[in-house]
């Protein structure tokens, strides 16, 4: 039958292939970061809860006021914003990695609970 080779179309049908495993695989990969980075978010917030806790143990009767004075650190792509009164706290917490929008935030004592957190202690996230 001598030497065919590949058609035109052939290769168009292989390429339009290999064109819908990357977006099925690009957006898993996408959505999947994004679950790491939260999850980053989430664990620095439970940090920050332990933190908060010894430090109220060892006051007496105060939380810290700054992450300073907990000489708390967070990971590189993980931001803290901390409002604290000394009778209680709250956190909020966003990625640099996560889109805007997405960030988890918490609670604790007598302060204001900020979005979307409602139950004191409990990390809540958006989306």
């Amino acid at each position: 039958m001598g030497n065919r080779g590949i058609t035109l179309f052939e290769t168009l049908i292989a390429v339009l292939l290999i064109a819908v495993l990357i977006g099925v695989f690009g957006a898993r990969y996408k959505n999947t970061k994004r679950t790491l980075y939260q999850t980053y978010v989430q664990a620095e917030l439970r940090d920050l809860i332990t933190a908060q806790e010894a430090y109220y143990q060892t006051s007496g009767s105060a939380y810290a006021e700054t992450l300073a004075q907990l000489a708390f650190v967070t990971r590189p792509e993980v931001t803290i914003e901390l409002d604290s009164n000394g009778y209680g706290w709250a956190a909020r917490g966003s990625s640099i990695e996560l889109p805007s929008g997405y960030f988890c935030a918490v609670f604790v004592g007598d302060i204001e609970a900020p979005p979307p957190a409602d139950d004191e202690g409990e990390i809540a996230c958006l989306p």
